[in-house]
């Protein structure tokens, strides 16, 4: 009876440890978690470094000084050689020398030219940070990138050429990049993040990077974008604030841009890619009785030309017979066998509880290798989001053909049709094989693993364009996208998503042109854990919620045998 007793007290002792164990170990979680919460919502943040300084990494210093041999690309200071090279040969022919009348800078140089005093820019922080990293690329560069301080209220002659016209000025908050004649103007708030009107990540590596890349090409970039079919690239919400980043991310390509109604405007010659961003109306055929010009027409001389076109549309894109008729001739539709479009959902892999926000899987094909290479091989390729998604289709007239990639030994798929015998159509993104796409409130379809939906796709005709000294990819693409909000704030403007590095991948890409891809922002605070998916979060879940209490049994059954055993 003793020896009953005495081990009813031992396994009565053993099992208030294990309970109060696992208690304080959940107690210990719970606060954390709660903790983290109030963190997160008050920013109880604090900054423990005499002063924040964002430096210039070695990428963009590399970016800026040598050349893409993959892509046969100059550097800017490359290209800073070749002018000067070129002035001294003109002037030399033209026997001219300094200070006579059109001599030419045999010195050029990037100037890096703010509107306001150093001193009053130093004076604030967030200005400051600006200011030390243009300091940073003049040291690195002294004999090719120089800096200059000038106020623009009290010095307007010096912005004279800068004025578009008489009435114009020139804000004290611009920073004005300049190389010879060429020059980009940006405001302060283009080398930050924002965040609903507030900062919360710096962006002027990036910013200085493609300024700099811009204005020491030859020809600059121009990309024009569609309007007058209802386009609502320029629309903002409720509170007045932007809603799509486009322009931005063209900024931040080098690009110029500007709007172009087809129905009365030719497309200018130094156009590359052209852009139609959600449009609600059809393209004119000049058939139709509204206008003799037609639009479908324009297109189709511009592609021929070996340009560009992106197209952006929405599961509520409705029907818009020309410009369907114009995509599907590249291979690429909207609709399954006329029906209606569908919007993909996929409840696993999807942002926190928003099935609508569908995390896509990266396409296995060599033309996605090629323009998603920066973020294919990192550690992590980060997500790419795609948010109220339609499904696309190759085109009817376009068959599903399969290709080895003999450098991989692996195969994918392609669109194909011998009518266009260099055009093939490639998925760049898809879903996971849980996703759906439905019609209102009805599933239509499910995918699976070898057919999920596509949600980016990119129609290529090829062409190699035989040179003194190699031959010159002068190829044509038309990308359409099933989501609008690709380019949606959150996702363009956060590190954490893969949606603005690969538009400008694609922006390099079927611009021809080079960017800054990679130079990432630097976050003022890390938001990473908005990028979880339900599947994730499910994972993550199990296993905080089962190892601890694991750990807290062992623990417990350790204790009960040692007791035992004394």
């Amino acid at each position: 009876m003793k020896l009953k007793a005495s081990t009813g007290r031992k396994l009565r002792y053993g099992g208030t440890s294990v309970a109060i164990t696992a208690l304080v170990i959940a107690a210990i979680i719970i606060v954390n978690v709660v903790f983290s919460l109030l963190t997160e919502r008050f920013r109880w943040y604090a900054d423990l470094t005499p002063d924040l300084h964002f430096t210039i990494s070695e990428e963009c210093f590399q970016l800026i000084a040598e050349s893409d041999e993959a892509d046969d690309e100059d550097s800017p200071i490359e290209m800073l050689d070749k002018f000067r090279a070129e002035n001294k040969q003109y002037n030399a022919d033209n026997g001219l020398s300094k200070g006579d009348e059109g001599y030419r800078d045999e010195e050029v140089k990037v100037n890096i030219l703010f509107c306001q005093e150093r001193d009053v820019l130093e004076s604030d922080e967030t200005t400051n940070y600006v200011v030390q990293n243009a300091e940073e690329l003049r040291a690195k560069f002294p004999d090719y990138i120089t800096t200059e301080y000038k106020d623009s209220k009290t010095n307007p002659s010096r912005f004279t050429k800068y004025l578009v016209s008489n009435t114009d000025s020139i804000a004290i908050d611009s920073i004005i990049i300049e190389c010879g004649t060429e020059y980009r103007i940006r405001t302060l708030r283009s080398f930050f993040i924002f965040l609903k009107d507030e900062p919360y990540g710096y962006n002027g590596e990036k910013a200085f990077a493609s300024s700099i890349l811009a204005v020491t090409r030859a020809e600059s970039p121009l990309a024009c974008y569609t309007v007058n079919h209802g386009e609502t690239i320029m629309g903002k919400n409720s509170d007045g604030e932007y809603v799509y980043s486009f322009f931005s991310v063209l900024e931040d390509a080098g690009y110029k841009y500007m709007p172009i109604d087809l129905s009365t405007q030719d497309i200018p010659e130094e156009c590359r890619i052209l852009i139609t961003f959600d449009p609600k109306s059809d393209f004119l055929s000049g058939k139709d009785g509204v206008s003799a010009e037609s639009e479908i027409d324009k297109l189709d001389a511009f592609m021929e030309d070996r340009n560009s076109f992106m197209v952006f549309i929405s599961p509520d894109t409705g029907e818009l017979p020309q410009l369907e008729e114009f995509l599907g001739d590249w291979g690429l539709s909207m609709r399954q066998q006329g029906e209606d479009v569908y919007r993909v959902r996929d409840s696993a892999n999807c942002l926190l509880g928003e099935s609508g926000k569908v995390v896509a899987t990266y396409a296995s094909n060599i033309l996605m290798n090629a323009w998603s290479e920066n973020l294919i091989n990192r550690s992590t390729p980060p997500k790419v989001v795609f948010e109220n998604a339609a499904s696309l289709y190759f085109s009817p007239s376009y068959s599903r053909t399969e290709v080895e990639n003999t450098d991989e030994g692996t195969k994918y798929t392609i669109g194909y049709n011998p009518a266009f015998p260099d055009r093939q159509v490639y998925p760049m993104f898809t879903s996971s094989d849980s996703a759906a796409a439905w019609e209102g409130d009805r599933e239509m379809a499910s995918a699976t693993k070898t057919d999920p939906f596509n949600l980016m796709m990119v129609s290529v005709e090829t062409n190699f364009e035989q040179e003194k000294y190699g031959t010159m990819d002068d190829s044509a693409f038309v990308m359409l996208s099933g989501s609008i909000d690709f380019v949606k704030n959150d996702y363009i403007t956060s590190n954490v998503y893969g949606n603005s590095d690969f538009l400008l991948s694609a922006l390099q890409m079927s611009g021809r042109e080079p960017v800054p891809v990679g130079l990432d922002f630097k976050e003022f605070a890390n938001f990473e854990i908005e990028s979880i998916t339900n599947e994730e979060a499910t994972q993550y879940t199990l296993v905080l919620t089962i190892v601890p209490v694991l750990i807290s049994l062992c623990a417990g059954v350790f204790v009960i045998v040692r007791r035992k055993n004394r």
